[in-house]
């Protein structure tokens, strides 16, 4: 929630949905999504499988996952793909803006 009212707040439309289902749903349906900005660690899919699942419908999408797990953050390189970013969990609001900024501007 946080998130989304400090992109709002920077001029970014957003997006937010409650579940995996809906994300889902949005990814293959809604066009218009220029990113994809999820948390890794998600209930019944992680992250990572939810980006491989909308990458199959829309190949160029930017993704930026955010995690506070340590394990994955070092080994991010093995993690992440073509147009992947990854934000460190706590961080500022500038550091959201510029990575969000960078996903987009990968694509």
């Amino acid at each position: 929630m946080f998130v989304a009212e400090v992109l709002v707040d920077a001029g970014y439309r957003c997006t937010q949905v409650g579940d995996i289902e809906g994300a889902l749903e949005r990814l293959q349906n809604d066009e218009s999504i220029d990113l994809l900005l999820t948390d890794v660690g998600l209930p019944r899919m992680s992250g990572r499988e939810l980006a491989d699942v909308a990458r199959g419908w829309r190949e160029k999408l930017p993704i930026l996952f955010m995690t506070g797990y340590a394990e994955t953050a070092i080994n991010r390189q093995v993690f992440l793909g073509d147009r992947m970013e990854m934000l460190i969990k706590p961080f500022q609001i500038n550091e959201l803006l510029a990575k969000v900024r960078r996903t987009l501007d990968s694509a």
